[in-house]
């Protein structure tokens, strides 16, 4: 009885997962060759080679393995450039240095250079971080980059950090903006056979059955009955 409710169960856990989204979306910002896309949003932005990228919901951030450098990219709440930036200024508690009005790629924007001074509790010295940044109105937002070193590394990091904020663009390439998530399909098994068999039966590469036997939870060399449901991953 137990193990009959469990079946049902499982079939029906299985039902309701069927479509979902399987690892990380790209539709929501991913990195090929150097270039971060957006789809959902439509833009695009080079990364510095060998840097680090982290993407969450509520920033991009970049940084070299020694951590001697760090960029943030995010959405301002703002609507345009210039209160954005003012607004940066005050809520970073950042010393106002320089700004410019410009444009990236036609789009209208503000880029500052600016910095902070504090004082480290240790070894009682000051400590100078220096920021640029570039406030671009695109689409209604306002994207917002910061690109941070300390005082000294600055100029060494100033290429860098601009040639980054001024490749921000528009994303127009149908092959990137159509870029679609893999999903998790359930699927019965034809007939009966090992969960290799089953999986080669749907057209599942051999470098793909490991991952999917760990995504089931049923060993490669498994005999499984007909009709029996498990996971494959489509796009």
């Amino acid at each position: 009885m137990g193990n009959t409710e469990w079946l049902v169960n499982e079939d029906g856990y299985l039902r309701r997962i069927d479509g979902i989204v399987y690892g990380e979306d790209p539709r929501q910002g991913f990195v090929d060759g150097s270039i971060f896309y957006h789809p959902e949003l439509k833009f695009r932005f080079p990364v510095p080679a060998a840097w680090m990228l982290q993407n969450s919901p509520m920033q991009v951030q970049m940084a070299p393995k020694d951590g001697s450098a760090m960029m943030l990219f995010m959405l301002a709440e703002q609507t345009s450039a210039a209160e954005a930036a003012q607004v940066a200024l005050q809520e970073l508690n950042l010393t106002h240095l320089e700004s410019k009005h410009t444009t990236v790629n036609g789009m209208p924007a503000v880029a500052t250079v600016s910095e902070q001074v504090s004082q480290n509790q240790q070894t009682g010295q000051q400590q100078t971080i220096r920021v640029m940044s570039y406030f671009i109105e695109y689409d209604g937002r306002v994207y917002v980059f910061h690109g941070v070193s300390t005082g000294a590394e600055f100029n060494s990091y100033a290429r860098l950090f601009e040639s980054t904020m001024a490749g921000f663009n528009r994303l127009t390439e149908a092959s990137r903006l159509n870029v679609q998530p893999k999903r998790i399909k359930v699927v019965q098994v034809q007939q009966a056979s090992t969960m290799a068999d089953a999986l080669r039966s749907f057209g599942v590469s051999q470098g793909q059955m490991n991952e999917l036997a760990l995504l089931n939870n049923i060993e490669l060399n498994q005999r499984l009955p007909k009709g029996k449901l498990i996971k494959i991953i489509s796009q």
